[in-house]
């Protein structure tokens, strides 16, 4: 993420999002559910969701007409919440991965630098996501997932 923030204040004003950790030709909502189920609480989603996906079709679309390129043919909100929802799978098994890593205990979390990389990558990965270590606001974020997903009906 690229932050800018206002010279006064030294508060964000604006932020975008860029990844090229992975790069393919895709669907823009494997990305969005990535950033918003592994970065984002349940509760923001519930009460913002549609309109962070308005934002995104609306940032998207005024993107294009800046740099006079054709937008995406019929690319709206309902479209885009509907190719969303398809990607919600992904999203969970994306966040079961990374929120274990990501609210470990300040000094418990594992340096990918120092791991011995002549192991197998499934125990490489198994050391890193272990739960020693987990703090409540990890048990309370999947638990949150866990119950979102279900309600959504993912799972």
């Amino acid at each position: 993420m690229l932050f800018r923030y206002d010279e006064e204040s030294g508060l964000p004003v604006e932020v975008i999002l860029v990844d090229l950790q992975i790069v393919f030709e895709g669907c823009p909502t494997f990305d969005l559910s990535y950033v918003l189920y592994a970065s984002c609480r349940s509760d923001l989603r519930k009460a913002h969701l549609p309109s962070l996906l308005q934002l995104y079709v609306d940032t998207f679309n005024e993107s294009c007409t800046k740099l006079r390129c054709p937008t995406l043919p019929n690319f709206s909100l309902e479209t885009l919440s509907a190719r969303f929802h398809r990607t919600l799978p992904q999203a969970f098994i994306t966040a079961s991965s990374l929120i274990p890593i990501m609210l470990k205990e300040e000094g418990k979390a594992v340096n990918l630098e120092e791991m011995d990389h002549s192991k197998d990558i499934t125990e490489l990965m198994e050391t890193a996501m272990a739960h020693d270590g987990a703090t409540g606001a990890y048990k309370e974020r999947v638990v949150e997932l866990v119950q979102e997903m279900y309600d959504l009906g993912v799972i």
